[in-house]
């Protein structure tokens, strides 16, 4: 079997490192870049200790539930994620007048606790690179088209005039402007699920970033956590994001990254990032980077943390960013074609899952594959006796059930079944992901004086009611973290995304102690009671 994957960013990088763990070693996988290689990063330049400049996007927060795929992945990785980043175990939240409205989770795990990890894009992106072979990225493998032939087959047709190539499974791993998931959605389709700049809530006014990178020096000892601010004016957050390490005589550092309240010593680098709501869709290529420095140092101007201030007059702008989200797709796959990461869900950074949900996507889709797969060799059906060979054999519409199983006879159908019950499994808790970042990140938009207080107000009640400690919350009535303060009334939605209910309390988007929908999730159970409930629905059909 030939399974190609287009796109050699984090989504492309972790499956093609999760199908080489739990497929078949005889399966020929590889990866399609169009575009050049970065260089990967290193710690410094020269020795003073001088960072880089970064080569790929600015940073990012790679969650608990993230941290524990990476861990089921390969430990090794993980720990090397953890090293070149930042764990913290909490989000500060300010307002512009650097009043404290308090302190969220930013650690959970229901076995081993995981805890958020700041760090550059380039930094993780470098410690998956380091796992794959070479060999197994094909750059300047430009896909123009994806199109779908009989018995199955997926043809692949390059821009450069290279031959086409015929393929079993096609994985979109290339991104917000997804090429594949036009082969997926159908062309026709495919252009009313283009990516959005604008939002549900303001029409035709999107979110853009702007960030990079500055010395710890300019942090006050703030070990452990992440600051974030809101203001009227938009957002702005700030945080080390390398960890200095600090060997002990057995070889390990002095603070453990698993379990307690330890920290780890912060290294030389942090990350800032600052959002603001524009009209129309940006140009980056267009845009003045002194202009947007200008406007930076407006548009905080009078935020009185004293490290905001210290930040905005010393930065260099490194990078900008719109904030492109896909719209909620019909589908992630059709047959012969799976859609990963941002090509199926490009979050918005308020969501604080992108390269999370990036990872959950790829180990989803290789445990689906390797449990479909592997009953093609158990199936009493089956009449070859090589059930991973290469030579595809005639498929029919759907999966036969025996033994109280989902049995598909050939590899075909095992593809068909693990890209449905894949998207089946990934989708919902995607959306919901999404339907909470879009209101979230609505508080990073230009908001009146009202609107301001009315988000201060809602993010003191939360505090003043459940600190990032505190154990008197239960989960049970959480979807998402979303809960109600104790009455439950009409409420009314505003522009500013929070919620007023219509004796005055507040409808919060609450993050409980260990974000149980967020942090506490588990691919591997996932996936095992999902299949389960299937084959017993199989079982009860056959009695």
């Amino acid at each position: 079997m030939r399974i190609v994957i287009v796109g050699a960013g984090i989504s492309g990088l972790s499956t093609y490192l999760f199908f080489k763990k739990l497929l078949p070693s005889s399966y020929d996988i590889c990866i399609y870049e169009s575009h050049r290689l970065p260089k990967r990063s290193t710690t410094s330049d020269d020795s003073t200790g001088n960072e880089r400049p970064e080569t790929i996007g600015a940073g990012l927060g790679v969650s608990p539930n993230g941290m524990r795929v990476l861990r089921h992945l390969d430990l090794e990785m993980h720990d090397a994620v953890v090293a070149q980043g930042y764990p913290v175990t909490q989000f500060n939240m300010r307002n512009a007048r650097n009043w404290s409205l308090g302190c969220y989770p930013a650690k959970g795990g229901r076995d081993m606790e995981e805890k958020t990890v700041m760090s550059s894009r380039q930094g993780v992106w470098d410690c998956l690179r380091e796992k794959v072979p070479g060999d197994a990225i094909v750059v300047g493998k430009s896909v123009e088209f994806v199109k779908r032939k009989s018995a199955g087959k997926m043809v692949l047709t390059f821009r450069d005039g290279q031959e086409s190539e015929e393929v079993d499974l096609v994985i979109g791993a290339d991104g917000v402007k997804s090429l594949v998931r036009k082969a997926v959605l159908g062309d026709g389709s495919a252009d009313s699920y283009a990516p959005n700049y604008e939002t549900e809530l303001t029409a035709f006014r999107g979110l853009i970033g702007v960030g990079g990178f500055v010395p710890t020096s300019l942090l006050p000892p703030c070990a452990g956590s992440t600051t974030m601010t809101f203001g009227a004016q938009g957002f702005f957050g700030y945080g080390a994001c390398s960890t200095e390490h600090m060997a002990s005589e057995n070889g390990h550092r002095d603070c453990d990254y698993y379990g307690g309240t330890a920290t780890l010593p912060m290294g030389r680098k942090a990350m800032w990032w600052s959002t603001y709501e524009t009209k129309g869709v940006p140009e980056t290529r267009d845009i003045d980077k002194n202009d947007v420095r200008k406007q930076l140092l407006e548009r905080h101007a009078h935020w009185s943390d004293p490290v905001i201030q210290k930040i905005i007059h010393e930065v260099e702008i490194e990078n900008l960013w719109p904030v492109w989200t896909t719209p909620k797709l019909p589908t992630w796959e059709a047959e012969g074609c799976v859609l990963v990461g941002d090509a199926a869900h490009a979050l918005p950074p308020s969501s604080g899952q992108g390269v999370s949900q990036a990872l959950e996507d790829a180990h989803t889709l290789a445990l689906l594959l390797s449990a479909y797969l592997t009953r093609i060799h158990s199936s009493p059906a089956s009449e070859d006796t090589n059930p991973f060979s290469s030579n595809d054999r005639a498929t029919s519409k759907t999966a036969s059930v025996s033994g109280g199983h989902e049995s598909p006879q050939t590899e075909a159908e095992a593809l068909r079944l693990a890209t449905k019950v894949y998207t089946m499994i990934r989708k919902p808790r995607v959306e919901a992901i999404l339907d909470y970042a879009r209101k979230m990140g609505d508080m990073k938009r230009k908001k009146g004086i009202i609107e301001e207080w009315l988000m201060y107000g809602f993010l003191w009640v939360l505090r003043k009611k459940y600190s990032c400690y505190s154990s008197a919350f239960d989960t049970s009535d959480c979807a998402l973290g979303l809960c109600e303060l104790p009455y439950r009334l009409l409420y009314i939605t505003i522009p500013s995304g929070l919620y007023l209910v219509a004796d005055g309390s507040v409808h919060l988007p609450m993050k409980n102690k260990q974000n149980a929908f967020l942090y506490d999730y588990d691919v591997d159970s996932e996936v095992n009671n999902i299949v389960k409930a299937r084959d017993e629905a199989c079982t009860t059909s056959l009695e």
